[in-house]
């Protein structure tokens, strides 16, 4: 499967038209960031899009999927080292299709959920120690 650059420009109509794909998932939309964006769901941040990309967040339960592909994670220059970030590079064959964007969407969605949730948690005790 190809890593390459979308023939598709992820411009904001684009973007509309993909997040309405997932609408059966929850309600999905986009805010920018960084000029880029970032994808939402019921709230939950679970996608990035930069430099015409899209990134999906990753963690202990989906890591494998993004690995079989090829693909690798979002990584920015820091101010003084690279930052490499939980969100992976989905293909254009996988966004351009829409079922297997719901399916990659709605594995990422539920990492990003729990992950929230876990920091939330972990978060909340803290201040019960403090």
């Amino acid at each position: 499967m190809s890593l390459s650059q979308p023939q598709i420009r992820l411009v904001p109509e684009t973007i509309d038209q993909l997040l309405a794909q997932l609408s059966i998932l929850g309600q999905p939309h986009r805010r920018s960031m960084f000029g880029g964006y970032g994808l939402y769901l019921d709230g939950t941040i679970f996608a990035i899009i930069a430099d015409q990309d899209i990134y999906l967040k990753v963690g202990d339960k989906n890591q494998a999927d993004f690995k079989k592909i090829g693909s690798q994670p979002f990584v920015y220059e820091g101010k003084t080292k690279p930052v490499v970030m939980s969100y992976w590079l989905l293909p254009p064959a996988i966004w351009s299709d829409p079922p297997q964007w719901q399916q990659w969407v709605a594995k990422s969605w539920l990492v990003s959920k729990e992950q929230s949730v876990k920091k939330n948690k972990q978060q909340r005790l803290r201040k019960i120690k403090t």
